[in-house]
């Protein structure tokens, strides 16, 4: 017969079968052709009487049964410690899911709270207690420190005042092993045996039977410090737990980066909102009258003097133009200087009318430019003031120069009769010199106010 087994495959078995009276034995695997061969060559032998049928004596078939049992309890045995081993890695392996679906369940809920909490101490130690409720970690802890190496704030879970005095050690820049560590490089650092490599930390008692697991806090090149979690060592090499622990990190980062970017924000607000609020003052408080017009001369603000001017709130006037204020004629006047602004880009300075009160008055006005980034003209910023007390007073010195003038050039004119009457060879003389030199001033475009000194002078030169 022949023996053909995928159970009894060593060499004693071959030895067994073969004083069963086995005439081949055959370990499977065979592949059929192959098998097919194996049992046709002993039929073969069988029908040429090579093969003679052994009944072996009394005494060696007790043998033989006694090896049969001791083969098959031996098989037993390895079969009951193979079913003992895939039951403990199996077991080992339903551990691994359920601590790393606790890692997960204590990721989503550190994501959630970063979406929620604004607050940074509420949101780390939110993280910490988070990543030990799930039992995923046995404890947690983080510290802030800044770009000098100061500590900035900690917050632990699952170690109470045991953690205390690490944060002294902290507050006098004494970093732990770990701490160090994490600091200088990138990735999660894995230590498996804390309590032979953190000689002197405060918190090595706390690892005792445990390894630890430390990853700095960082997003876009900011470091702001580390999180630290001890683990069951059997997951301290495992890779997916790795990963879960380097995203979580990763995430806090984020948020703190996050936070950080909102504190900017708020305070360039406020720095805006002040530097508004005191050019604000400034402009208000101005006596000259202020306002901003689009490119198209339509008012979007102005001061509030300009605005009592025209008896509105300062606040109305935005959509306006010079033609709700002002007759046609002196609106189209302003509105030229606008275009003029606009398309030139360079200022303009007049002095120009102003109607106040149903009262035309004198004005200076300056308007300038206003360009976006590209050098686009996009509005048009003017102020100006009244300067009719001046323009009133230049007009009466005119006219006060005016009548000196006349006053002066009637005494120079008796004066030249009384020579002439007393020299009367020089008679008409000094005319004609005073007329040369008038014609020569003009030739040579001189002020009128010189020609007329020129004439003066040459009236009674002699």
């Amino acid at each position: 017969f022949v023996f053909y087994t995928a159970t009894y495959t060593d060499g004693k078995d071959e030895d067994f079968a073969l004083k069963l009276g086995a005439d081949r034995y055959v370990r499977k695997p065979v592949e059929p052709d192959e098998f097919i061969k194996i049992i046709q060559g002993v039929l073969r032998d069988a029908e040429e009487g090579k093969i003679a049928v052994k009944k072996p004596p009394l005494e060696e078939e007790e043998e033989i049964f006694k090896l049969y049992n001791q083969r098959l309890v031996a098989k037993l045995e390895r079969k009951m410690l193979a079913l003992e081993e895939e039951m403990t890695e199996r077991k080992r392996a339903e551990e691994r899911i359920v601590h790393l679906n606790a890692v997960l369940r204590a990721i989503r809920r550190v994501n959630q709270l970063i979406v929620t909490e604004k607050d940074r101490d509420t949101l780390l130690k939110g993280a910490c207690e988070n990543l030990i409720e799930t039992r995923g970690y046995y404890n947690a802890w983080i510290a802030l420190i800044d770009q000098s190496g100061k500590l900035v704030t900690t917050a632990e879970a699952g170690l109470g005042e045991d953690f205390l005095p690490l944060v002294e050690d902290l507050k006098r820049g004494q970093l732990p092993h770990c701490a160090s560590r994490a600091l200088s490089e990138p990735g999660v650092l894995t230590i498996e045996d804390p309590s032979s490599t953190c000689e002197g930390c405060p918190l090595v008692g706390m690892y005792a039977g445990r390894a630890g697991r430390t990853c700095r806090l960082e997003t876009d090149g900011n470091i702001y410090g580390l999180l630290t979690i001890s683990v069951t060592p059997d997951y301290a090499a495992d890779e997916e737990e790795r990963s879960l622990f380097d995203e979580v990190v990763g995430d806090i980062g984020f948020a703190l980066r996050g936070m950080e970017l909102e504190r900017e924000r708020r305070r360039a607000e406020e720095a805006l909102q002040e530097s508004e609020r005191n050019y604000r003052a400034l402009v208000e408080n101005l006596p000259q009258r202020i306002f901003l017009k689009d490119r198209n001369s339509v008012y979007t603000s102005c001061n509030q003097s300009y605005a009592r001017d025209l008896g509105i709130g300062a606040g109305e006037i935005a959509g306006k133009t010079d033609y709700d204020f002002y007759p046609e004629e002196l609106a189209d006047r302003y509105r030229a200087d606008d275009r003029s602004v606009v398309e030139s880009g360079e200022t303009v300075d007049v002095e120009e009318s102003y109607i106040k009160d149903g009262k035309e008055l004198w004005v200076h006005t300056v308007k300038t430019p206003v360009t976006d980034a590209s050098g686009n003209v996009v509005a048009i910023l003017g102020i100006f003031w009244d300067i009719t007390d001046r323009k009133r007073a230049e007009e009466e010195l005119r006219r006060t120069f005016s009548r000196l003038q006349k006053i002066v050039a009637g005494a120079v004119q008796t004066m030249a009769r009384i020579v002439e009457i007393r020299d009367p060879y020089t008679a008409g003389h000094q005319q004609r010199v005073a007329a040369l030199a008038g014609a020569i001033a003009v030739e040579l475009h001189l002020p009128e106010d010189q020609v007329a000194g020129l004439y003066m002078a040459g009236s009674i030169h002699d």
